[in-house]
């Protein structure tokens, strides 16, 4: 039956007009809540993690791909991501709405995935030495575990360097170290994501000493 004080809205509790105590109590229908959580926040580049997406008093819903967009049926919502090759938050949304084909109230959650790119380099300056001198061996190392970083070489063995730096490597027998060949110094970090071991090298080389006959 007709009820002049009530003013019919699609998709959600009736309103009626201000007409004092006749006003019935108020309508207490429930908005929608979106949820999205992931497996693993943090990556590495080139790989990939699932989304679980879930709605509450929904009846449709849409997110970003590779989620799409759909009826809401109830049951949670399972995707993987497709292969993340681009270093940086990578953000991903959920919304669930109140009426079908994405209409009505909605609520929107959101994650991000941090995708990481580790890298370790090490260089020597002069990389060809003349015995007497010295080499110069620098290195650098980014999105790697804190103090994970060892270098190794001929004499030489450092741990838990920091990602940025050099030292000064003597090719005579009276320093620290002697480079009598070719010597290789290798960088070796733990990756921040799954502590696997990434490495970098690099060779600094004696020149030959010509004699006249």
């Amino acid at each position: 039956m007709f009820n002049p004080n009530k003013i019919q809205k699609n998709g959600g509790c009736p309103h009626y007009l201000n007409n004092g105590a006749n006003n019935p109590p108020a309508c207490n229908i429930s908005n929608p809540t979106a949820t999205l959580s992931a497996d693993s926040y943090d990556i590495n580049v080139g790989g990939s993690t699932n989304l679980h997406g879930s709605c509450t008093n929904a009846a449709s819903y849409s997110g970003t791909s590779p989620i799409g967009s759909g009826s809401w049926s109830g049951t949670q919502i399972n995707v993987s991501t497709s292969q993340l090759n681009t270093p940086g938050p990578q953000p991903y949304q959920f919304t669930c709405y109140s009426g079908a084909s994405q209409t009505g109230t909605s609520n929107t959650d959101s994650v991000t995935i941090n995708v990481h790119s580790p890298q370790v380099f090490i260089t020597a300056n002069p990389a060809r030495v003349r015995s007497g001198d010295s080499s110069v061996i620098s290195w650098s190392a980014t999105d790697v575990k804190e103090k994970s970083c060892t270098i190794s070489g001929p004499g030489l063995s450092i741990t838990n360097v920091p990602p940025l730096g050099f030292f000064s490597i003597a090719t005579t027998s009276s320093g620290s170290i002697s480079i009598i060949g070719q010597s290789t110094y290798t960088i070796t970090c733990s990756k921040k994501v799954d502590s696997s071991p990434i490495t970098s090298w690099i060779s600094v080389n004696i020149l030959p000493i010509f004699q006249e006959f």
